[in-house]
């Protein structure tokens, strides 16, 4: 029961994030409703001027399935995985080191660490294996 209220906590959890339509989301719950909801995709088909560019994903499976697609055909390289934005990668690398600084000490242990989302392992080849033993990372 405790992952659960985990789970919920987090879609519960406030931020304040923008789609490429504008939309705000105040809550991880606010982008699955807005995607989700029936009743607001056929609103955006009646109104031109707020529909979603492109094919409406419809459901959870749906949305995970289309990202899946999207990856499979980005190549493994740090390029493909930032868009097209490669050079940035040492930019962003330094942001992420800033922020893993800003909490290194709460962390009691620099045996192992876990990378999730670890992609290709950008941060953990130019962050974590500099801090870290061990890195074992989980991606799809």
């Amino acid at each position: 029961m405790e992952g659960k209220s985990k789970i919920q906590e987090f879609s519960n959890l406030r931020i304040s994030a923008f789609d490429s339509e504008g939309n705000e989301y105040s809550t991880v719950n606010d982008l699955w409703n807005r995607e989700l909801d029936p009743l607001m995709i056929e609103l955006e088909k009646k109104n031109s001027q707020n529909q979603v560019e492109g094919e409406r994903i419809g459901n959870k499976e749906n949305w995970y399935k289309k990202q899946v697609e999207y990856w499979d055909a980005q190549p493994a390289t740090i390029d493909g995985v930032l868009g097209g934005y490669g050079k940035y990668h040492c930019m962003e690398a330094e942001y992420s080191a800033k922020v893993l600084s800003d909490y290194i000490t709460h962390i009691p242990s620099r045996k192992r660490a876990f990378e999730v989302g670890g992609g290709i392992g950008r941060i953990s080849k130019s962050i974590l294996k500099e801090i870290f033993e061990e890195i074992d990372i989980l991606d799809q």
